[in-house]
């Protein structure tokens, strides 16, 4: 289960990001505890044995997302989670990169190797070769290519992908396999 999250202006989400749950806001209010297909990572609280029966983190996911593959091998596994509505925990994010600029490569990079992993192991093939493509098209726009940082985040969110596509070809399993 998890709580909701409030950053540090005071809005409120279960979930920052997530390219692959199925809820993006934060739900109706319908009662204290509430069914969900994933919560953040900041605060997700499991069962050692539940955690131990999924094969707890997954080796190949870095940084980012390792909170979505759990949650997606809980739900797979055990059913739905709970969102609990009256349980908050302030969440201000990125505190595991913050305040090293000169990382933003790296981040760029992890982030979308992780993201690509992730669709592919639960989504299937398709939804990864539409992130492929995705990506592609946003490196062909010349006039965000022009701005310095967008292109550096660009060529190393391609970087990722690329490196686990050409490189680590083992990247774990599709549905459509």
């Amino acid at each position: 289960f998890g709580p909701v999250l409030v950053d540090a202006n005071g809005n409120k989400s279960f979930k920052a990001r997530s390219p692959v749950a199925e809820i993006k806001t934060l739900p109706s209010p319908e009662g204290v505890y509430q069914p969900i297909s994933c919560v953040s990572g900041a605060a997700l609280i499991v069962r050692r044995d539940a955690f131990e029966a999924i094969g707890g983190f997954d080796p190949s996911i870095f940084l980012y997302f390792e909170d979505d593959d759990i949650c997606f091998r809980l739900v797979e596994r055990y059913g739905h989670l709970v969102l609990i509505r009256n349980f908050e925990v302030i969440h201000l994010g990125a505190a595991s990169t913050e305040g090293v600029d000169n990382l933003t490569a790296i981040k760029e990079y992890h982030y979308a190797r992780s993201e690509f992993y992730l669709i592919a192991k639960h989504l299937g093939s398709f939804h990864t070769y539409l992130l492929v493509i995705k990506l592609f098209f946003k490196s062909l726009n010349l006039m965000k290519m022009a701005n310095r940082r967008y292109r550096s985040r660009q060529i190393s969110r391609l970087h990722g992908v690329m490196d686990l596509l050409f490189i680590k070809r083992n990247f774990g399993h599709s549905k459509d396999d």
